[in-house]
């Protein structure tokens, strides 16, 4: 019988799997790893779901004890002339960070008339979600020339790879504000090197997801004056409504939307009641409230899906499952779990053994999560499985539809409802 113990993937995901995700959001990029010929994976686990050249240095005993500067050198120029990107990253692992190759001085060297940037990748320093704020500060820190605030346009820093319909979210974010007389565009979401050299030209940054992109906005503070502000992760119609009331507001948008606000959340209700009528809906929901439930997920999008079940479809969650986080945290996410649903249990842990431990112990009939505590339930029994963080690769879906927003609402909905009913009912 397989080991399943030895086959656990740790929460902490390499650096390189983070940089990787940012630089595959801009049109034509290239990555060359700095590394042995492992460290190309996290990269190929990247270009998986988006569209990403690699190539790599192939680190041997050899250079590990006396350096690959010619072997970056060659891979640089290589890689500019077999594929002819826009830009190139080259990312360092740990074995090259260790050794000290001067990457900066061979992509001066090499003159290449597109941008070069090294970015660090080693996971001695960096893990999936520092890699991905390191790749955005350092891509809009050699890009972004000079800043123009009268620009009315509103930044949004895209959750990068946070489930697998995010980029339906920002696209469907800035057509929503749009309505409302707010332009906007999300950041390191289908860019090019010309979009990202313009970021700086904004009135201001939004942070919806703070543990990315919180460190970006930070930066274009202190470097360009640029005023962010950080809101709750639109989720629901709640949500939703703070999130374009908060931007309205710190824009001082000269218009009332009250009444646009009204029509949204009377739309969204309307399509809900009508929606629910058309099928054994409302006996078949109470059902649905009596299943045991367990959502697993970094704070805020555990957070925020607690939030839109227990007060927006007014059903309960049993137990949540915090990740991602250091130990610091925990007393401050419990606090906020109590506020919003003081039933639910929270456990707040980064160890992959633990929580599949506590998914197999308690067999939660409804679980929220990755693809990874799907298959920890998976090997006992087989629960009502909705997909909301990466990893997010098993079911193949053509027309993704955003969760965010007003539209999100009722689209999460549907999912929550249909893979519940069609799992026991």
């Amino acid at each position: 019988m397989r080991n399943t113990t030895l086959c656990i993937d740790s929460i902490e995901k390499c650096g390189i799997l983070g940089v990787s995700q940012v630089i595959a959001q801009i049109e034509n990029s290239s990555i060359v790893v700095h590394g042995p010929k492992g460290c190309v994976y996290p990269a190929y686990e990247a270009s998986i779901l988006y569209p990403l050249n690699i190539n790599y240095t192939e680190m041997c005993e050899k250079t590990i004890v006396f350096g690959g500067e010619v072997e970056v050198s060659e891979k640089i120029i290589d890689e500019f002339y077999e594929n002819q990107p826009d830009l190139m990253a080259v990312v360092t692992t740990c074995a090259s960070e260790i050794i000290g190759d001067d990457i900066d001085g061979l992509i001066k060297r090499a003159d290449l008339p597109i941008p070069v940037l090294r970015i660090d990748g080693g996971g001695f320093l960096n893990n999936q979600t520092s890699g991905m704020n390191m790749a955005m500060r350092t891509l809009v820190e050699k890009l972004c020339k000079e800043a123009d605030l009268s620009n009315p346009t509103v930044n949004i820093l895209s959750p990068v790879s946070m489930n697998s319909c995010w980029q339906e979210d920002m696209t469907y974010l800035v057509s929503l504000l749009a309505e409302f007389g707010i332009m906007a565009r999300p950041l390191f979401c289908n860019a090019s090197v010309e979009q990202i050299g313009k970021y700086a030209h904004t009135c201001l940054n939004v942070v919806i997801c703070p543990p990315i992109g919180f460190e970006t906005a930070e930066y274009m503070k202190k470097a360009f004056k640029i005023p962010y502000i950080t809101l709750s992760y639109p989720l629901g119609m709640e949500k939703t409504e703070a999130f374009i009331k908060g931007i309205a507001e710190t824009v001082q948008l000269n218009k009332d939307i009250t009444h646009l606000l009204d029509e949204k959340r009377a739309m969204v209700k309307s399509k809900f009641h009508n929606g629910m009528g058309r099928v054994n809906s409302v006996r078949l929901f109470e059902y649905i409230k009596q299943l045991n439930k367990m959502i697993v997920g970094p704070p805020e999008i555990a957070l925020a899906f607690t939030n839109i079940i227990t007060k927006e479809y007014e059903d309960s969650i049993g137990r949540v499952i915090v990740k991602d986080v250091s130990n610091e945290q925990e007393e401050e996410i419990k606090a906020k779990f109590a506020k919003i649903s003081p039933g639910t249990d929270v456990l707040v842990t980064n160890d992959n053994q633990i929580i599949k431990e506590e998914i197999q112990n308690n067999k939660p009939q409804v679980l929220l999560g990755s693809d990874l505590e799907y298959y920890f339930a998976k090997e006992l029994y087989e629960p009502a499985y909705i997909n909301i963080t990466y990893p997010g690769a098993r079911e193949l879906n053509f027309h993704k539809r955003p969760f965010l927003g007003y539209d999100g609402t009722l689209n999460f909905f549907e999912v929550w409802y249909n893979k519940i009913i069609n799992r026991y009912y």
